[in-house]
């Protein structure tokens, strides 16, 4: 398995793993800046790996405008470990705009 599929499945609870697939597919890795140092934490009883930061490109918005809203909130909170304090910001108020907080996009 790709490690950077690895990161971003370990990183949210496996009842995510199909969506989670989607929006691996238009993350563009530089897998030589991808993070490995993460954090644990515990949801329910599943532990969850959370990258302490990750070095990527966004995707494109056409490419994320065609994602479901599950999708999309997989994506804002990924981005939310971003190098970048700027993209942290944008993807955490698009995840609190967007209303429905689930416990496993709050760590």
């Amino acid at each position: 398995m790709n490690k950077d599929i690895k990161i971003l499945l370990d990183a949210f609870p496996k009842k995510l793993e199909n969506d989670i697939k989607v929006v691996f597919e238009i993350i563009h890795f530089n897998t030589e800046l991808c993070t490995i140092d993460t954090f644990d934490i515990q949801i329910d009883e599943e532990k969850i790996h959370i990258p302490s930061r990750i070095y990527c490109e966004e995707p494109n918005e056409i490419e994320e405008i065609k994602m479901t809203h599950i999708q999309r909130q997989i994506l804002n909170c990924f981005f939310t470990r971003h190098h970048s304090g700027y993209v942290r910001q944008k993807r955490l108020r698009q995840i609190f705009t967007k209303g429905n907080i689930e416990k496993w996009m709050i760590p």
